[in-house]
């Protein structure tokens, strides 16, 4: 192929391909089908010039002699049948740190596009991060030579002063011919929602734009050649056992690969090639893939053992050469269920090691021992669900009140207090009962506005303005029901719920929730036993919006002067932070507040140093000026007379609630001794979120005595604990093997995430594929043998729905489903037939409400509905707080995952069962746990939405819609209102063949500058 073919000096004659968005599979040349030819030829300037109804991308190769082309992988170039060839350059030229750019940023480029020699005949548009610079040329190059030169043009860029340090950043990853770059004028997504809004570019400037001759190259590369997989260096790897001898942490692995390719017809050679490579790629010691061959094979019923480990024997050389061998991705391509067997199988090597399986009884002594006999300072015990460690600590707190008083003492022994903290009030209630029921004082601490009476309601009548001032940082008992010793609430007298605890008051065990541990801390002492049951994240973050700030502004004037005017110059910079600067890389909160400017700065600084009387512009030091020393009050210093608005209408105290917690996190970020981190989420409306350690938590497990942390998850936890703590707690474990027999199964499925299945906080795709497809599978599962009860546990928004949609409407909860009646609606349609063909019980559960509860010890049946992945940004940056890597984050994120699942399927009480059950993971990943580390079956969910639909991308549909002239268009060829036709465009609605037909068949309209580019499905 020619490097190059002349064309006439004109920038109107070069073409560019446009897609409808980045995300499509591209043409690899191996798999039939592979990549839809959905990218358009366009000319250049029409292109730019265009407005789209998607969110388009461009890419600089174009195949010459096609109108439409799919999207190429790199090494597939040469398979595509025609030239490949590029004809245009792309730069981005990014803000600091891939930030909004700002006026430094637009001065100096605006003034390099302006008098630069190397830009006088480029084009240039500004994106929301930065600007692309566009140089077409008098001649088209094929992608096999194209690289060196357009490294060569980035670097003559960066030479003519392009880019400059601090201020605008050249990417050179732009010198990769496959890449993607986002045309001026389209439709973005907003993070975190499923609409899109418009966006366009402030500045478009084709005016001087012309072809130039292209850069020499800095060095002579030759032309890159095709290759199935990157060449591989020597991994670094676990220590190699002698050939034939399988490594215990693969034992359970090997299994697995075994039964899944036992499965595979023929094609086994390379199949174990490319599983050779895949497992190098997943760290396994080429000196082990002999043995792992020859294993996986063995149990396969491989007729040619020899040969596989051949393979293996092969694979290695070639891996030790540095020579290119197939992996992981050649596996995924063309044998999905075996990589996702793999990535069991990795999982699995990866475990730790768990602890020491003994017997149930043993596991109790040693875990009762260890609670006699804690030391000073803090120890973890990490005993695994269905212990009954919780009901040990009891135990243990009732042994020390058993100790008697010296003869003669008035009190008693110091070292007979018990404490325990746990994570929700039903579970201090029945920790509260279970002291009775031993005729054992005790006491349990709750918060006024959390109690509530038999039947469920709350005691409290004020209940809604508890609620919101208590969200707000505010005493109840001391505004509310005391009124401040000037006006009691008028059903003072005789509220149970006043006093904030009930049993005994001089009670040698007392029981609270996390919330309280302040408190329960103080009644333990220094003499006395803390237990943490199942403890709170130790960074704790808050979010605080525009429109947060906003309300704590315009309420500024029902708090007390001194601290309103102390806080308000904080409230701006805050403010102003959002509006000007926001990162979503974690800075120290108070320098990056005490660098803002806004326009009412010097005025909110006067105000504040007069009341404060403080000649500071410090925002600490304000701040610090409105502590208070009255010692009822806590939280922010409200007014007498917006404690008496706030009582009489809940609408009121909500808003004073959410402002007071406003000024509170402020104010505590502002002073506190501690390190505070402020990070930005979101693109288009952004939120502030600041971190910081949990203080009580952190003095609870700081103070001086005996404290005992009950963690079923401590492995995920301690490197938390030891940064906080200066030094490694004990960490002790516990683990009992099943007390009856209990069948476990994962049924993979790829999609199995808040993402996959479009989770948002009050609604999900109920009529979606993915889910259907999963919980019809489930279903499947559980009828596959005859059981009484089955209990199903998932994300809180899904297990609303499904338990909802069983229901009539009387019994619904009062406004759940205010303005979402279709969500209901779908899910009546859709799921409701699927669990009825379940005969049992049904059990509900969601994670997150777990810890601790025994009402699903005796169902037959465990099901869990996906992976409860926390957020990985919001965990990197959490982490950030305690200088932990963004590494530790991510593996954390697995982590915590892992171990929610590990508390899920710990409500089968395992250890202590005596009949036997089955467990069902619905998800990537490996639930946590030494049960689900041993002989665990695996099924592959077969994707796709069901139904008589027909199943079309998406993609394909958009382009439809916009051929023929747009969704108004489209809803009058069909029949259908313009909602039906969006809801095909965006996957929420599986289109009708005959329908598809139709659009097909319809004429294509003319196209236009509104329209979105014109795609061929």
């Amino acid at each position: 192929m020619q490097s190059g073919s002349e064309r006439s000096d004109s920038a109107g004659d070069e073409v560019i391909a446009v897609a409808p968005h980045r995300e499509l599979k591209a043409f690899d040349g191996v798999t039939p089908g592979r990549g839809p030819e959905l990218y358009r030829v366009r000319p250049l300037r029409e292109a730019l010039l265009d407005t789209y109804a998607t969110d388009a991308h461009l890419v600089a190769y174009v195949v010459e002699g096609r109108e439409t082309q799919p999207r190429i992988l790199k090494r597939a170039w040469e398979l595509v049948g025609a030239p490949v060839t590029v004809g245009v350059f792309f730069a981005d030229v990014d803000a600091p740190d891939h930030g909004r750019w700002d006026f430094a940023f637009y001065d100096h480029l605006l003034t390099a596009f302006e008098t630069l020699p190397i830009l006088a005949r480029a084009g240039l548009y500004l994106t929301m991060h930065g600007a692309r610079v566009v140089q077409p040329l008098d001649r088209r190059i094929s992608v096999g030579d194209v690289e060196p030169l357009i490294d060569a043009w980035l670097h003559a860029l960066i030479d003519a002063g392009v880019h400059r340090e601090g201020v605008a950043h050249v990417d050179l990853a732009c010198r990769d011919w496959t890449r993607h770059f986002r045309a001026p004028h389209v439709q973005r997504r907003i993070r975190g929602q499923r609409r899109r809004v418009p966006y366009t570019s402030p500045r478009v400037d084709l005016s001087r734009m012309a072809p130039v001759a292209p850069p020499r190259p800095t060095a002579s590369a030759p032309p890159r050649r095709p290759a199935p997989a990157r060449p591989r260096p020597a991994p670094p790897s676990r220590a190699a056992t002698a050939p034939g001898e399988v490594p215990s942490e693969w034992v359970d692995g090997v299994r697995v690969l075994g039964d899944a390719c036992a499965r595979v017809p023929d094609g086994r050679h390379d199949l174990y090639l490319a599983l050779a490579g895949a497992l190098i790629d997943k760290r396994a010691a080429p000196a082990l893939l002999p043995a792992l061959l020859g294993t996986i094979a063995t149990r396969a019923d491989d007729p040619n053992v020899r040969d596989r480990v051949k393979c293996g024997e092969t694979t290695a050389e070639r891996a030790a050469a540095g020579v290119v061998i197939k992996g992981y991705g050649t596996l995924r391509m063309r044998w999905p269920a075996i990589a996702s067997a793999l990535d069991v199988a990795a999982e699995w090597s990866d475990r730790p090691s768990p602890a020491a399986v003994g017997t149930l009884e043993g596991a109790e002594a040693a875990l009762r021992a260890h609670l006699r006999a804690a030391p000073d300072g803090v120890t973890i015990l990490a005993a695994e669900c269905g212990l009954g460690k919780t009901h040990a600590f009891l135990e243990a707190a009732i042994e020390r009140t058993q100790r008697r008083r010296r003869e003669g003492a008035a009190r008693a022994p110091l070292d007979s207090k018990t404490v325990l903290s746990v994570d929700k009030h039903s579970l201090a209630i029945q920790c509260f009962e279970q002291l009775q029921e031993a005729d054992v004082p005790a006491q349990r601490l709750f918060s006024p506005a959390s109690l509530k009476d038999a039947s469920g309601d709350p005691v409290c009548r004020k209940h809604e303005v508890a609620r919101a001032l208590v969200a707000g940082g505010q005493a109840m008992r001391w505004e509310l029901c005391e009124g401040r010793g000037l006006r009691p609430c008028e059903h003072l007298r005789g509220c149970a719920a006043t006093r904030g605890f009930e049993g005994d008051e001089d009670a040698r065990v007392v029981v609270g929730v996390h919330p309280q541990l302040a408190q329960l801390a103080r009644a333990a002492g220094t003499t006395g036993l803390l237990g943490i049951d199942e403890p709170p994240p130790l960074p704790r973050s808050t979010t605080i919006t525009t429109a947060d700030l906003d309300l704590a502004t315009a309420e500024l004037a029902r708090f007390d002067g001194i601290f309103a005017a102390a806080l308000r110059p904080a409230l701006g910079a805050l403010w102003a932070w959002l509006r000007y600067c926001p990162s979503q890389e974690p800075v120290a909160l108070r320098a990056a507040l005490s660098a803002q400017r806004w326009g009412e700065r010097d005025d909110d600084l006067a105000w504040a140093r007069a009341a404060t009387l403080r000649q500071s512009d410090d925002l600490a030091e304000l701040a610090e000026a409105t502590a208070h020393q009255e010692r009822r009050r806590r939280g922010p210093p409200l007014k007498w007379e917006a404690v008496q608005v706030a009582s009489g209408n809940p609408d009121s105290a909500r808003r004073i609630g959410r402002a007071s917690r406003v000024l509170e996190t402020l104010r505590f970020a502002l002073t506190t001794p501690g390190v505070v981190k402020l990070y930005a989420t979101g693109d288009e409306a952004p939120a502030a979120v600041i971190t910081h350690v949990d203080e009580p938590l952190r003095r609870a497990l700081a103070r001086e005595g005996r404290t005992v942390v009950l963690d079923a998850n401590a492995e995920t936890n301690l490197p938390l604990y030891e940064r906080s703590l200066g030094y490694t707690p004990e960490l002790l474990r516990f683990a009992a093997p099943d007390g009856a027999p209990i069948e476990r199964t994962l049924l993979r499925c790829s999609k199995a995430t808040r993402a996959g299945w479009r989770v948002e906080v009050d609604r999900f795709d109920a009529a979606g594929g993915s889910f259907r497809n999963a919980l019809e599978a489930a279903i499947d599962w559980a009828l596959e043998r005859p059981a009484g009860a089955m209990a199903v546990i998932t994300m809180k928004t899904i297990r609303e729905v499904l338990e909802d949609c069983l229901l009539p409407d009387e019994e619904l909860p009062r406004g759940r489903y205010d303005g979402r009646r279709g969500l209901l609606s779908a899910a009546r349609e859709h799921l409701a037939p699927l669990l009825r063909r379940f005969p049992g019980a049904i059990l509900w559960g969601h994670y997150g409400a777990l810890r601790g509860l025994n009402d699903m010890a005796d169902v037959d049946l465990l099901v869990t509905l996906g992976d409860p992945r926390p957020n990985v940004t919001a965990t990197e940056n959490d982490l950030a707080l305690l200088d932990l890597d963004d590494d530790t984050a991510r593996r954390r994120v697995e982590q915590l995952a892992r171990a929610e699942l590990e508390q899920a399927h710990g409500r089968l009480r395992a250890p202590r069962r005596a009949r036997a059950a089955r467990a069902l993971h619905v998800g990537a990943l490996r639930p946590g746990g030494s049960g689900w580390a041993g002989d665990v079956e695996l099924r592959e969910l077969k994707g796709g939405r069901p139904g008589v639909a027909l199943r079309v991308h998406p993609v394909k549909v958009r382009a439809l819609v916009e051929r023929v002239g747009g969704p108004a268009a489209a809803a009058r060829i069909l029949g259908l209102s313009r909602r039906s036709v969006h809801r095909f465009m965006s996957g929420d609605r599986a289109i009708d063949p005959g329908k598809l037909a139709t659009l097909r068949g319809a004429r294509e309209a003319p196209s236009s500058a509104g329209a979105a580019c014109d795609q061929n499905p």
